[in-house]
């Protein structure tokens, strides 16, 4: 389940969180977990990652 996440103010803008996101995916793949994107910023970012399908419930 992705229901949190947050990145420095500082680091805003930069990608950060998007890379903490597209990790948390190629983790949970290799493993062969499943997520449940609860967090709005994680669920923004799936409809552009079509890649995902296989994980994201």
């Amino acid at each position: 389940m992705a229901d949190h996440m947050g990145v420095p103010e500082e680091l805003g803008g930069r990608g950060v969180g998007s890379a903490l996101v597209r990790t948390l995916v190629e983790g949970a793949s290799s493993a062969g977990f499943r997520i449940t994107p609860l967090y709005a910023f994680v669920k923004a970012l799936n409809p552009d990652n079509p890649e995902w399908a296989d994980v994201m419930l």
